[in-house]
């Protein structure tokens, strides 16, 4: 008996098709023998061409991290459960999977390098805190697309020149929380990218002051904290994009003697300010309203010409906080040549209003006594 079991052109498979080239009638379609043949070529073909997809391709690929700062290598290779010496043949798959790591609390990190933390794609968490960095190369997050959390609250980081947080976190645009000492001052765009963050801690730095527009993307920010810095004064409009500022507000520990005019603060009689919606933070009430204050006498300024009638008025300027410096206020009016102002300036000499006692040693609380309140 014949073997029917021979390849693509033996007989066996020459035995299920009639002289004419076709499947035999059994109910099914006829087929050309030649169009069977080639659809089971692309059968072939394209389980071949599965095997090499992407995914299992990237399983694949070998990466060297050796040449990653070392006390980062260290971490990784730790969080993969491996050694020094696999740091030649770690696959791109693994780095991707690691989710949380934690570089902290070691005093001989005091820099990064550019790819440090290359192809961690699915990195969640990264703690850098405690760590004696001094420098940021550009680009050195980039590769963190799913971050949700980053701490780099280090005092070295306070030093670096503004320039620096130029687009550093461009790309963190899945990030939550971020916690860092900054410099100095910041870009006006420093955060801009961050559309997502809901935390956003600014401590223990040297930042003296704040560019005008510096929060506005920041729409869904429920905590800010500004605090131990050495900020003096908060340009107009600076919180009033904060829509959802609704946690943490804290600004203690710096120069601030008032804040400026903001959709969240109202100003009961006495200057006191009132955060709406409320703003957890017991010192905040400590702040006055930047600016000064008007009364009119009789509730409103105006002379008259006619015979009889008065042809002076007054008002009362009261300055919402003491001033660090001398101040002068002019004072003008709209149509000289019907109304003039005596004086036309009101001078506030600082050396007038220094005669105010230390509170509980934090800077944001020194105050006046009442008799020297301005």
């Amino acid at each position: 008996m014949r073997n029917e079991r021979k390849g693509i052109t033996g007989q066996r498979w020459r035995a299920g098709f009639d002289d004419a080239g076709f499947r035999k009638a059994d109910g099914r379609q006829k087929i050309p023998v030649e169009a069977g043949i080639k659809t089971l070529g692309v059968v072939l073909f394209l389980s071949l061409a599965g095997l090499s997809s992407p995914q299992r391709a990237q399983a694949q690929t070998t990466i060297n991290i050796c040449d990653r700062t070392p006390q980062i290598e260290a971490k990784i290779l730790e969080a993969l459960g491996k050694t020094e010496a696999d740091c030649g043949s770690v696959t791109a798959a693994e780095l991707a999977g690691i989710t949380i790591l934690e570089a902290e609390n070691d005093k001989s990190l005091t820099a990064l390098t550019a790819g440090d933390f290359d192809d961690l794609t699915g990195l969640i968490k990264l703690q850098l805190r405690g760590n004696n960095l001094s420098s940021l190369p550009s680009g050195v997050f980039d590769s963190l697309t799913s971050l949700e959390w980053l701490n780099l609250l280090n005092p070295g980081v306070s030093n670096l020149p503004s320039a620096t947080w130029q687009g550093l976190f461009t790309n963190l645009t899945t990030i939550k929380r971020l916690v860092a000492a900054p410099p100095s001052s910041l870009p006006s765009t420093a955060f801009n990218n961050l559309t997502n963050l809901e935390l956003l801690w600014l401590n223990n730095g040297n930042l003296s002051s704040l560019p005008t527009g510096i929060f506005d993307k920041l729409t869904k920010l429920r905590w800010l904290q500004l605090q131990n810095n050495n900020l003096s004064s908060l340009p107009t409009g600076i919180f009033d994009k904060l829509t959802n500022l609704d946690q943490w507000l804290d600004l203690s520990g710096n120069g601030l003697r008032c804040l400026p005019p903001s959709p969240f603060i109202t100003y009961p009689t006495g200057g006191q300010m009132i955060l709406v919606p409320s703003i957890w933070h017991p010192t905040i009430s400590t702040y006055r309203r930047c600016g000064v204050s008007i009364m009119e006498s009789d509730g409103s300024t105006q002379v008259s010409e006619a015979v009889g009638e008065a042809n002076t008025d007054t008002y009362t300027v009261t300055l919402n906080s003491r001033p660090r410096a001398s101040a002068t206020i002019t004072v003008t009016s709209d149509d000289t040549g019907a109304a003039t102002v005596s004086p036309p300036h009101l001078d506030v000499h600082h050396q007038q209003l220094e005669h105010c006692a230390d509170g509980d040693g934090d800077r944001s609380e020194r105050r006046c006594g009442p008799e020297q309140r301005p």
